[in-house]
């Protein structure tokens, strides 16, 4: 997609089939078989942040449906599935998330809307931006239908590890429940003011395997910032990963709120 706006209704009838993101499909969900396609998908600062670990690398467990309510996936099945082909006991609340990924012409702040129905009882849902940037948290009961708007800010990138910028040119939902379905993603430019905030390694992004629990992986406090932002700013990150802190290397990434 290279336009300035970006509108899509993913209800069964609106679209004819799933979309997956892909080089010449620049908007759709991100499954294990495009991360196994696309090596840039795999750099967890360019992406959703949520990554399979390598033994599942070979699963399709991301595994979409579609009716009139949107796009999901059923989170506890495909989790209870995985778990006993392994013979093992399901963890309680892991998840596999929804992530849905869409090109932009050019790097800025963009206003991202979004509508979903809650398919089953949600005790805690959670919606991500960007790099696992915590947009939205709540409970929703069985039928009820969410839509919030808020704001992504995309910009070049020195992923950790690497030693040249990498351009960042599209953005990243991710969506965490028990079966939620998207069923309308609009984005759409925005100009807010920019405050930049610069820390260590307490503040900085990481990534998460999925099967996804919160309290299994670590997080930064710039990830959770967001949530609690009334959106009228913009807050990317500027920070350091190295431990010599007399000698910092710098990484920016960023993310914002309506």
């Amino acid at each position: 997609m290279k336009s300035e706006t970006f509108t899509i209704s993913l209800e069964k009838g609106a679209q004819d089939s799933i979309p997956f993101y892909s080089p010449s499909q620049l908007f759709g969900f991100v499954d294990e078989a495009a991360h196994n396609a696309q090596p840039e998908l795999n750099i967890f600062e360019l992406n959703s942040g949520f990554h399979v670990p390598y033994w599942y690398a070979s699963e399709e467990i991301t595994k979409i449906q579609q009716d009139e309510n949107g796009c999901f996936l059923d989170s506890d099945a495909l989790v209870q599935s995985l778990w006993e082909k392994d013979g093992a006991v399901q963890p309680p609340q892991r998840f596999v998330p929804l992530c849905f990924k869409a090109a932009v012409p050019r790097a800025g702040n963009y206003r991202v809307k979004l509508t979903l129905t809650a398919r089953a009882e949600e005790e805690q849902l959670l919606i991500f931006h960007g790099c696992r940037h915590l947009a939205w948290k709540g409970s929703l009961r069985q039928g009820a239908v969410l839509s919030i708007c808020f704001t992504v800010s995309v910009s070049p990138i020195i992923p950790n590890g690497k030693d040249r910028p990498f351009e960042k040119n599209a953005l990243d939902i991710a969506v965490v429940g028990h079966c939620p379905a998207l069923d309308f993603l609009s984005v759409v430019p925005i100009e807010v003011p920019t405050v930049y905030l610069a820390g260590d390694s307490t503040m900085a992004d990481y990534g998460a395997e999925y099967p996804y629990h919160p309290a299994a992986c670590y997080g930064g406090w710039g990830q959770a910032l967001d949530l609690y932002l009334d959106g009228s700013v913009e807050f990317p990150i500027v920070k350091d990963t190295t431990p010599n802190m007399m000698n910092p290397r710098l990484y920016t990434t960023s993310y914002n709120k309506p």
